[in-house]
């Protein structure tokens, strides 16, 4: 999904040229705007109200964890690409309990993976 944002955002490639640093915190807020979180289904266990809509008790729910990404309470311009962004304490592998063990072999493999691509793919623009 990085590639994704690489190719559909080309300032992108400005940014990476500039940054001196690793790539690990332009990696983990590409994370955010490209999560492929889960999205759990379940039956609301009893009659609520959520945002000013009701959900009677049996519906079915769906939580779209993505969307926590995007909140504009929690970030300011939440849908705008921000490589640099220090505030980046996304939902991409989960939080707390439900945090993804895997969530720093694929950091490593995403940064070797889009260091060679921006090597290869954009050579003479980095």
């Amino acid at each position: 999904m990085h590639a994704w944002v690489v190719t559909s955002h080309p300032e992108v490639i400005t940014v990476l040229k500039n940054y001196s640093a690793s790539l690990a915190p332009p990696l983990r807020n590409c994370s955010a705007v490209s999560c492929l979180c889960n999205t759990p289904r379940a039956f609301a266990p009893a009659n609520a109200e959520l945002g000013g809509k009701a959900i009677p008790k049996g519906s079915r729910v769906v939580a779209v964890l993505a969307a926590g990404n995007r909140d504009p309470d929690r970030f300011s311009d939440p849908d705008r690409l921000d490589l640099l962004r220090h505030d980046n304490r996304h939902l991409a592998f989960g939080r707390a309990a439900h945090f993804c063990f895997g969530a720093p072999l694929a950091r490593m493999k995403g940064q070797i993976a889009f260091t060679k691509l921006l090597t290869r793919r954009f050579r003479g623009q980095l």
